[in-house]
């Protein structure tokens, strides 16, 4: 499986001599010499350093080994990222030499990318439980302070890590060899426990026995370096929804559809992991609770039911047209819904079908007399004050149904969450004394620290309930304040997936971070601080001599590389969105921050007008480096909402919009042969209306209604009068209309009037 040099095309766009390989176990090792159709490994920067595709530099695409609908692994992954950091996953078709090989699922790579984007930082130990052997396998069971007995059932996927191993080794020790009076105390302070449960949860409730709960195998677990703790995350999830009877304690169909949620996976392995957390009565409860919680939010075919058939029905055209498929094309149609039975090189077996496995799960936990109790119900959840000072004393308070006997509250800056009571007495922030509101009070903290929380409530008979319901998957939070202060100097733009725009002076295409002095001097910014750590607010220091020129910018190459310049920043910019501020030479005194949000790649994130928060934040599909966000001159320019994914239709302008002439408008992606309302101002804006739709046009404006054709486009040619006093002034113009999921805008332009 040496990798090999090919050329690979993506969107047109050519990625010289990546390296490619076949990949995995089963599905690679089943299906030789019966199928064309074998997985593969792509590296973009195996002989070309630093190449990348879309800001990836790995992709593996699987060939749905398993599951005839192609569907299981990516909307598992979708689920699983509402509780816990989990791969992104999605499909592509692929070509070898011009010759079509059909569709593939192309799941993320775990590694230093997946780590930023998932958690406080990137540079913790990384492995997965992975053993080729039935005998022994990598259940995190204590195997000696020996390293090497380890390196055998886990893959380590870090690099240049000054303590490789260790901590893995401490996480089996603690995990297998703590008594079980001192486990509560000792265990949290090196595993999230409750991510713990909530992943033994998900991979029981979709019956996945290709994992810890069944074979141990095929799941990872992240060293998380800012709280100094593992999370227990998962890997490989083509046989969700029943789709693996693992050997060691096989079920049947029927039986995966009605798994118990605890299920061990046979006496053959010890699975500590399972054994010492429901050993413990209140880990037990909180497993139990994270049962009802997945009942009550997606576990049910009204609601993940709609998912599935809107990606199958997707898939549908592109599998027809896969003759390399490993299943035939009426067992993608069947397995939908119904069981199909389905033949590899080692037998026939049955696959549950996802709608037939979802309502016979579902009503069997229903009725399973440890998952159906009466929870207490928690609303009402919040702090006060809602802004706190460094100085404040922060009270958490919810509100608790009448069989609450008790309340935790469970708060941490970092490490393991600390457990107060909450109480009902009026001495509490909590109101009036037994009014149902309970409450708990968290000393004052340093500024710039993000306290995060959630709360349980408890009945007498220890039945558990959470908010927020998801616990440790969604906390609640808030941030001490710094004291703030004015500078000319402003953050104006940054860049977080550069993959073709400016490279830095090593010809390197970077993230970047573009800085405005609005003032009328040159400013000098040296002794400033850049930081993507709110709580870090002196994480880089300018070095001497720094200016920008009144009226300039400076860009800041967020590279994690500060060897290559001056201007190199220790830190990366995270495409799933983050927060980067800009402090004074005191490092106390917050000047400038942006929060944004999930980026696309070679999309920038800017003022509008430079330096000005009139407008505030949008996307710019042209990034500007290093120069002005607002053109000088005349000209056209795109701007579209902060989320760059919010808007679906599509407006452009070509031509030079010359007084005396004529420019071309064209909209795109709208209903078919329905219409668009075409709204335009003298003044831009960036207020959020819908979900999907951002005003970008200020008011007073004017409109009128523009037909679509078939496609849901159209175009209108718009003569620009031979007024010469419109040189200069600038027209603002955005589309909207429709749809059954709600109102839908576009992107919006600004054109600015030139002289004949």
């Amino acid at each position: 499986r040496a990798e090999i040099k090919a050329d690979m095309v993506v969107d047109n766009v050519t990625y010289k001599d990546v390296g490619v390989r076949f990949r995995g176990n089963t599905s690679y090792s089943y299906n030789v010499g019966r199928s064309e159709k074998l997985p593969f490994n792509i590296r973009t920067d195996a002989f070309v350093s630093g190449q990348k595709l879309y800001g990836y530099d790995n992709l593996n695409l699987l060939n749905a080994y398993k599951d005839a609908t192609f569907i299981r692994e990516p909307v598992s992954y979708l689920m699983m990222r509402r509780h816990f950091p989990a791969m992104k996953s999605n499909w592509v078709k692929l070509w070898l030499n011009n010759v079509y090989w059909g569709i593939y699922v192309n799941t993320e790579q775990p590694g230093k990318d997946f780590a930023r984007d998932s958690f406080d930082d990137e540079d913790g130990n990384l492995y997965r439980g992975d053993s080729p052997s039935r005998l022994t396998r990598p259940t995190l069971t204590y195997l000696g302070s020996n390293i090497a007995s380890y390196q055998g059932q886990y893959d380590y996927y870090t690099n240049n890590h000054p303590l490789p191993w260790v901590d893995l080794v401490n996480l089996c020790f603690v995990l297998d060899r703590t008594p079980m009076a001192q486990l509560p105390a000792r265990l949290p302070q090196v595993l999230n426990v409750d991510r713990a449960l909530w992943y033994l949860a998900v991979q029981n409730i979709l019956s996945n026995t290709d994992s810890y709960i069944g074979t141990g195998n095929d799941y990872l677990a992240y060293h998380d370096e800012t709280h100094g703790r593992f999370s227990i995350l998962p890997w490989d999830l083509n046989t969700t929804f029943g789709g693996y009877d693992w050997p060691g304690k096989r079920l049947g169909a029927q039986g995966l559809k009605r798994m118990d949620p605890f299920y061990n996976g046979g006496t053959s392995l010890r699975r500590p992991l399972e054994t010492q957390l429901w050993a413990v009565p209140q880990w037990r409860e909180r497993y139990l609770a994270h049962f009802r919680a997945m009942l009550d939010d997606w576990f049910d075919w009204s609601v993940v039911g709609p998912i599935l058939t809107k990606y199958h029905k997707m898939l549908d055209p592109h599998v027809r047209a896969d003759t390399k498929k490993l299943y035939a094309l009426q067992s993608f149609y069947d397995n939908l819904t119904t069981d199909v039975v389905v033949r590899d090189r080692y037998g026939s077996y049955r696959i549950p079908g996802l709608k037939s496995f979802v309502d016979t799960k579902r009503a069997f936990l229903q009725t399973h007399a440890a998952v159906n109790r009466v929870a207490p119900t928690v609303t009402e959840l919040k702090h006060t004050p809602p802004l706190p000072k460094a100085t404040d004393t922060v009270w958490i308070t919810a509100r608790m149904s009448t069989n609450a006997a008790k309340t935790i509250l469970y708060w941490r800056f970092t490490g393991a969450f600390i457990e107060a009571p909450m109480f009902d007495d009026g001495k509490h922030g909590d109101g009036g004394p037994n009014d149902g509101v309970w409450g708990a009070g968290i000393a004052p903290q340093s500024a710039g620290r993000t306290i995060q929380y959630y709360v349980s409530g408890e009945t007498t008979a220890g039945v558990l309930t959470f908010a927020p319901r998801r616990a440790t998957g969604a906390l609640s939070s808030y941030r001490i304040l710094f004291k703030t202060g004015t500078s000319p100097v402003r953050l104006n733009e940054l860049l977080a997936k550069n993959t073709k725009g400016a490279k830095d002076e090593h010809a390197e295409f970077e993230d970047w971070i573009e800085l405005v002095n609005t003032g009328k001097q040159d400013i000098d910014v040296r002794g400033m601080f850049l930081t993507d750590k709110f709580a870090n607010p002196t994480k880089w220091q300018f070095w001497t001599g720094t200016k920008i020129k009144a009226g300039g910018t400076l860009l800041c190459w967020a590279d994690e590389d500060r060897l290559q310049g001056p201007l190199h920043l220790n830190f990366k910019l995270s495409i799933t969105g983050e927060e980067v501020s800009l402090f004074d030479k005191d490092g106390k005194t917050l000047l400038d921050t942006i929060k944004f949000g999930p980026q696309l790649s070679d999309v920038s994130t800017g003022r509008l007008f430079d330096g000005k928060t009139t407008v505030g934040w949008v996307t710019f599909p042209v990034p500007t480096a290093n120069a002005p966000n607002a053109p000088a001159t005349c000209g056209v320019r795109v701007y579209s909402a902060a989320d760059p994914l919010a808007h679906t239709l599509r407006f452009s302008v070509t031509g030079a919009p010359k007084v005396s002439s004529t420019v071309q408008c064209r909209w795109q992606n709208g209903p078919a042969n329905g219409a668009l309302v075409h709204v335009f101002s003298a003044s831009a804006a960036n207020t959020p209306v819908a979900p999907t739709f951002a005003a970008l046009v200020g008011a007073p404006f004017a409109l009128f209604v523009m037909p679509l054709d078939a496609q849901g486009a159209a175009t209108l040619p718009l003569a620009i009068p031979d007024i010469p006093a419109l040189v200069g002034l600038r027209l603002y113009m955005q589309a909207l209309g429709g749809s059954p999921a709600g109102l839908l805008g576009s992107n919006a332009a600004e054109m600015t009037f030139c002289p004949k």
